[in-house]
């Protein structure tokens, strides 16, 4: 009976994790398919904004490098979801 309840429990756990890394899959392929069209609102509207300066930095390249170390993470998470998926297969 315990075996079962975990055996249940792993599965939905897994399942979520797998929901999860489908849909940031999804979000990183928009994200790359409208990447031009993102570079040019983030850099024009969104870094020099008001808000970003004062929450992050007013530092322009500051920006850009916090950004695309977020974007490299997303991507690095992907990829290892990616790689965890190959062996479960």
């Amino acid at each position: 009976m315990y075996q079962d309840k975990q055996l249940k429990e792993t599965i939905y756990i897994l399942s979520f994790e797998v929901a999860n890394t489908i849909v940031k899959g999804a979000n990183l392929m928009q994200s790359a398919i409208s990447e031009k069209k993102n570079i040019k609102y983030l850099t024009e509207v969104v870094l020099p904004s008001e808000g970003m300066q004062l929450l992050i930095s007013k530092d322009i390249d500051e920006q850009q490098y916090i950004t695309a170390s977020d974007k490299r993470c997303e991507e690095k998470f992907f990829h290892a979801a990616y790689k965890l998926g190959l062996c479960m297969i």
